[in-house]
């Protein structure tokens, strides 16, 4: 559990790896035909890790929070650009935390 705005969240966080100096959330996507580039990445993905980075930030406000995708069906892990203005958002107005224009 925890707040975004004036909204209560309720998620599960697929892995979390906790390292000194940063952390690292992971969420599994089982899609059979995953996207081949980032910029190809649902938005609804995008601002599903915004919003678990917020929560993480909250509770580690002092740590990094990095985020990744990894996409089971090829196996590919899709570490997410970091952001200076992250504003997740849970509506259909949603700006997005993360530029995904960049290719890794």
């Amino acid at each position: 559990m925890g707040r975004l705005g004036e909204s209560q969240l309720s998620g599960q966080i697929d892995r979390l790896v906790m390292a000194e100096d940063h952390i690292l959330i992971i969420d599994y996507k089982t899609h059979t035909h995953p996207p081949m580039i980032l910029k190809d990445i649902p938005h609804a993905y995008i601002r599903q890790m915004a919003i678990y980075k917020e929560a993480l930030t909250q509770i580690y406000p002092d740590k990094t929070i990095l985020c990744g995708l990894l996409w089971t069906e090829i196996p590919r892990l899709d570490l997410l650009e970091e952001s200076e203005s992250i504003k997740p958002s849970i509506d259909g107005n949603a700006q997005f935390a993360y530029s995904v224009e960049n290719q890794a």
